[in-house]
């Protein structure tokens, strides 16, 4: 067993993570990576009727359902992008643009490909397409909680 698999990790402090709430939602149309309180992460956007549709998924969230905890505005992140084809961690969760600004969480497997989440598409980290990531989560013992920086 590879050490890293026992690692845990939380949110990444370099992301301006923000608190979900009544009195802080998110502005519609815009790239927002989320975390629910599972831990789980997904990209989306508030649509025109206020509700939150997963990217990848087409899932659909209320935002009175209280399946999320905290968010980021991806045009916010800049502390830690890295372009590609530098390469990430084997298995650890990145949020990635493309070449056409459009972001989508993924991770890198063992022959070097991105695979994007919840879709099964692979991409060469070399093609051109794919353009920067950040790491989305960190190990826990390299963070301050961002409960605390906010």
């Amino acid at each position: 067993m590879d050490a890293n698999e026992n690692r845990k990790t939380v949110p990444n402090w370099k992301i301006p993570w923000q608190n979900f709430s009544a009195n802080n939602v998110p502005r519609k149309d815009t790239p927002i990576i989320f975390l629910e309180p599972s831990g789980t992460y997904f990209i989306g956007k508030i649509d025109s009727e206020g509700l939150i549709k997963a990217s990848d998924s087409n899932y659909i969230y209320s935002k009175l359902e209280s399946q999320i905890t905290h968010f980021a505005y991806i045009e916010n992140i800049r502390d830690g992008l890295i372009s590609f084809p530098n390469k990430p961690e084997i298995d650890r969760l990145i949020i990635i643009k493309d070449l056409h600004g459009t972001p989508f969480l993924g991770k890198m497997n063992e022959d070097s490909l991105i695979e994007r989440i919840g879709t099964g598409y692979r991409y060469s980290i070399r093609d051109g397409f794919l353009i920067s990531w950040i790491y989305a989560t960190c190990p826990s013992d390299l963070k301050v909680s961002i409960d605390r920086l906010n």
